[in-house]
């Protein structure tokens, strides 16, 4: 189980059609005590990357459109690799909660 981070391969970010803009992203975090999920939210592809890439903090872990198109080449040269970057899935929550839907929170319930 993965605590904290998230990895997403930068390539598959670049150049979105409408339609991919529109795929719904469903996070589940668990909690690491009891192992039960404690908040589940989505968001669109398009929303979730234009908050990435408008986050300053995020801009050295790969976020930004640059980044992004320099790993869409890497992968036309070399197919099989996969150019990541990290993104905090409970740090993204807290600060972009009013942009996402949320699911369930744990937190909202106590």
């Amino acid at each position: 189980m993965k605590q904290k981070k998230q990895w997403f391969n930068l390539a598959k970010f670049y150049n979105l059609s409408k339609g991919e803009q529109r795929i719904n992203l469903l996070f589940i975090c668990f909690n690491k005590k009891d192992g039960l999920a404690d908040l589940i939210f989505c968001i669109e592809k398009g929303e979730f990357l234009n908050l990435l890439i408008s986050d300053g903090e995020l801009k050295d872990a790969g976020w930004s459109m640059t980044a992004i198109e320099k790993a869409y080449d890497l992968v036309k040269i070399a197919p099989k690799l996969q150019p990541k970057a990290e993104v905090r899935i409970r740090k993204f929550y807290k600060n972009h909660n009013k942009e996402v839907k949320t699911i369930y929170n744990k937190n909202d319930i106590e």
